[in-house]
C-alpha cells in the first residue's frame, strides 16, 4: 500500500510508466485498478496490463492440464481455459471485497487457477474421476428435449450435471453412466448387467423424470 500511495499523480505519464514496470508487484497493480477516480478507460488499461503480466506462465499452465485430457482438441482447451480464468480474474480484481489479491497475488492465483479447472472439466464434460475421459454432449441434448419438452435443463448450468446424477439411485446412474460417460449401447449395456434393452429405456426415462424432480 505504501509502494502505491508513493506513485505518481492518477493519469500522468509517469503514473503509467511506473505501472508498466515489469518489476512492480502485482499486488500493487491489483491496487490501483481499484482506485477511485480511474474512468473505465484508465481500469481497462490496467487490466491488460495485468493480463499481460501473467499470460505467459497461464498459458503454460493451461497446455500442462489439458495435455492428460483424452481429446483431440487441446489447442482450443487451452484457449478456452485461459479466456475462463482471464474473465474469473478480471471480476475478482475488480471486487474491493476481495482483498487477498492485495496481499498475496501469487498464491491467489494459484488458488483460482484450480477452481477453473475444476469447473472447466465439470462444463466441457470431462469426468475427473475417469482420467479425463469426456461426458457426450447427447447427454445434455436428451435431457435438455427428453420427449421433445424443453425441460427445466435448458437452464441449468451444466457444471452442476456430474454432481446431480450422482444424486440418482444406483440402476438408474448405472445406466445414464454407461450410456453417456462411457458411450456404450443401450443394447451393450443391456448385456452387461444382463437385462432387456426396453429396461435400460426405462431407466433411463426415470433417470431423466428423477433429474427434473431433484430441480423442482
Amino acid at each position: 500500500m505504501r509502494l502505491y500511495t508513493a506513485f505518481p499523480p492518477s493519469g500522468s505519464a509517469a503514473y503509467w510508466r511506473a505501472l508498466r514496470s515489469p518489476s512492480l508487484p502485482l499486488e500493487v497493480l491489483v491496487l490501483a485498478v481499484r482506485s477511485a477516480g480511474l474512468d473505465e478507460a484508465g481500469r481497462n488499461t490496467i487490466l491488460e496490463i495485468l493480463i499481460q503480466r501473467i499470460q505467459r506462465s497461464c498459458e503454460y499452465w493451461a497446455r500442462c492440464v489439458v495435455r492428460s485430457l483424452s481429446s483431440g482438441e487441446h489447442i482450443a482447451l487451452v484457449e478456452d481455459l485461459c479466456a475462463d480464468l482471464y474473465e474469473s480474474l478480471i471480476r475478482l480484481w475488480l471486487d474491493p471485497h476481495a482483498h487477498f489479491w492485495e496481499e498475496n497475488f501469487q498464491h491467489s492465483l494459484l488458488f483460482q487457477r484450480r477452481k477453473i479447472y475444476k469447473r472447466f472439466l465439470l462444463r466441457e464434460g470431462f469426468d475427473q474421476n475417469r482420467q479425463g475421459k469426456r461426458i457426450p454432449r447427447s447427454l445434455f441434448s436428451r435431457l435438455e428435449y427428453h420427449e421433445g419438452v424443453i425441460s427445466p435443463f435448458e437452464t441449468l448450468d451444466r457444471t452442476e450435471l456430474y454432481s446431480l446424477v450422482q444424486l440418482l439411485p444406483e440402476k438408474l446412474r448405472t445406466a445414464v453412466l454407461f450410456v453417456f460417460w462411457y458411450g456404450w449401447t443401450e443394447k451393450d449395456t443391456a448385456r452387461v448387467l444382463g437385462v432387456t434393452d426396453r429396461t435400460i429405456r426405462n431407466r433411463l426415462r426415470k433417470a431423466f423424470l428423477s433429474l427434473r424432480s431433484i430441480l423442482d
